[in-house]
């Protein structure tokens, strides 16, 4: 590892990422529960707010990563083809030392971004592969690489994508027809008495992130 001399500042670096990924699954808890467009005008307050301390603790919890990733620049890595990885448990270990590995692969990353109703490139998936790869090693040790972390990673990864240019009137028309078909299926879920999917909150609270843009 390239942290000799720094094993304290590292260890505090990696404990306040893991602390942050916490609070953000916190955070993402109180959101689910009260809602923006919740019934009660209290709760739809609060659920506003709420998902600005949640767009805050992303960008956080981001340079909390990115401070640790310092850290491992140069290190050993266990991403790569199989071939490589072999090679490197080879090196690393005695060929009768018993390992327990979880492999995730482009397919499981896929499976989880589809659940997730994102369109994901071959380019994005190595992104999330390459930010499994930096997560600090405390934090795999104590909690592992979970799907809910997968998640996290995916969304991020989607946040940081390529950026174009769309005219305003355009982007108008385009948000209020997505803003009309996902309340039609938020408000049928409701009708029924059935929970509204956790997709189409996540589309809503898209939806109100570009209308704040808009609005700016």
């Amino acid at each position: 590892m390239n942290y000799d001399g720094h094993e304290a500042l590292r260890r505090d670096m990696a404990g306040l990422a893991n602390n942050l990924c916490d609070l953000k699954t916190t955070l993402k808890v109180l959101e689910d529960t009260y809602h923006y467009r919740h019934d009660g005008l209290t709760e739809r307050l609060a659920g506003i707010s709420l998902r600005r301390l949640s767009v805050l603790m992303d960008e956080a919890f981001n340079i909390a990563l990115m401070i640790d990733e310092s850290f491992l620049e140069g290190g050993e890595k266990m991403y790569g083809i199989r071939e490589d990885i072999c090679r490197m448990l080879s090196e690393q270990y005695p060929a009768e030392t018993p390992l327990n590995l979880i492999i995730w692969t482009p397919a499981d990353i896929e499976a989880l971004a589809d659940g997730m109703e994102y369109s994901f490139s071959e380019h994005d998936v190595r992104a999330v592969l390459e930010r499994m790869d930096a997560i600090p090693e405390e934090q795999r040790l104590e909690s592992g690489v979970s799907a809910g972390l997968v998640m996290a990673l995916i969304d991020q990864v989607k946040e940081n994508g390529q950026r174009v240019t769309v005219p305003v009137d355009l982007l108008e028309t385009l948000l209020i027809t997505a803003e009309q078909a996902l309340w039609d299926r938020e408000w049928t879920a409701r009708d029924r008495n059935h929970p509204v999917p956790e997709s189409v909150m996540r589309r809503l609270a898209d939806t109100a992130k570009v209308r704040a843009l808009l609005k700016s």
